[in-house]
């Protein structure tokens, strides 16, 4: 019986500035993307829903499509747009049951 060692994979030599790279090029952690994309909706509803409703929506949001997603690098873009969407809906529902034309923000 014939044995063979295959030769153990050393890491290589620039395994740090590897690291390094890929750090840098990581997303945003989520404390800062939640916030940030939280702030585009309080600018843009602000006037109609509390800041903290939508700030808490966000992150519901994030950590819902956070769980099962494969890239996270796009779960804050679609944590947003689901807020959003669903704030047009609740406003233009509100907005039809008094009776008058409520524009979309």
């Amino acid at each position: 019986m014939v044995s063979s060692t295959l030769p153990i994979p050393q890491p290589p030599e620039r395994l740090p500035e590897i690291l390094d790279a890929v750090r840098a090029t990581s997303p945003p952690p989520r404390p800062t993307v939640v916030t940030h994309e939280s702030c585009a909706l309080v600018r843009e509803f602000g006037g109609v829903v509390p800041a903290g409703v939508i700030q808490q929506l966000m992150e519901q949001s994030f950590d819902r499509l956070d769980r099962g997603a494969a890239l996270h690098e796009y779960v804050p873009l679609l944590a947003y747009r689901i807020v959003r969407q669903s704030l047009q809906a609740e406003h233009l529902r509100s907005g039809a049951d008094a009776g008058g034309v409520v524009p979309i923000p």
